[in-house]
């Protein structure tokens, strides 16, 4: 009885010939049918959510674009120091706010990197820019004996680490205030942190709000967009010059983020109230 029942769950010839029993062979088609539905909509759900989160990345591109300057941003707060080491660059910012913690009594005496003559300064077109600090520095009233120039012919800011670098191996126990941009705070920081080596716990990192340009603005800005945009690129090329290529791979991915938001075409009159329309 087992085997006639057995037999009896297999389709006749007839009825193989009339079309019944296909369920067997049509079985493979349903499934592969199945897996082509299920590969449609797992790519119609990745589209959706991309098309998502593009949309809501550019809802929210201010607030996406002011954060990007605000990460370059790791200064701290004053604090009493023997020296301040001011470094060269932003001439309308820096050594103002040079002079206003001198003031304050917050240190003793100001360190200025020697930076290498530049074609200008050889033909006599313009000072080099530790001059033009000094001078700066001279006129909001830091006495011209507490200005001291630090001697290495600096041309990058790695350059005026190893200058406080080799001015710690002589001076062991003094502490320094690092004092530049906002937006250069980052990079500096990750250089003088390994150029000082041991020494760095001897560093503070304090920021200046720089005058050229808004940071909560600066895609909006013909000087904040090159600066911010040149800054991730230098601290991309810093990290996988003097670091190690993880490191890199984190700055070039920051770099990749900054260039695709910073070169998005903002409105000239925008409505949001990021540019003022009643001028138009």
């Amino acid at each position: 009885m087992a085997k006639e029942s057995s037999k009896a769950q297999w389709p006749s010839p007839a009825a193989l010939a009339e079309g019944k029993g296909r369920s067997i062979d049509s079985a493979p088609s349903r499934k592969g049918d199945g897996g082509e539905s299920r590969r449609w909509r797992r790519w119609l759900v990745g589209v959706a959510l991309v098309v998502a989160l593009a949309a809501g990345a550019w809802v929210e591109r201010a607030t996406l674009l002011r954060g990007a300057a605000r990460w370059l941003d790791v200064g701290e707060a004053p604090q009493a120091a023997d020296y301040i080491m001011l470094l060269n660059g932003d001439e309308s910012t820096r050594p103002f706010a040079a002079a206003a913690l001198m003031k304050e009594h917050r240190a003793r005496d100001v360190l200025i990197a020697e930076v290498r003559a530049t074609p200008q300064v050889i033909d006599g077109v313009q000072p080099p820019t530790h001059e033009i600090n000094r001078e700066v520095l001279i006129q909001r009233g830091v006495p011209e004996g507490k200005i001291r120039i630090l001697p290495g012919q600096a041309a990058t800011t790695y350059d005026e680490a190893k200058a406080l670098s080799d001015f710690l191996d002589k001076h062991p126990g003094v502490r320094v205030m690092v004092l530049t941009s906002d937006y250069h705070t980052r990079r500096s920081r990750w250089v003088f942190d390994r150029a000082l080596g041991d020494h760095a716990g001897r560093m503070a990192m304090v920021s200046a709000t720089t005058d050229e340009f808004d940071m909560d603005r600066w895609w909006l800005d013909e000087h904040g967009m090159p600066t911010v945009a040149a800054e991730y690129f230098k601290l991309a090329f810093y990290t996988a010059y003097y670091g190690h290529l993880g490191h890199w791979a984190v700055a070039m991915a920051g770099l990749a983020v900054a260039i695709r938001w910073a070169r998005r075409r903002v409105p000239k009159c925008d409505p949001a109230g990021y540019r003022d329309c009643s001028s138009r």
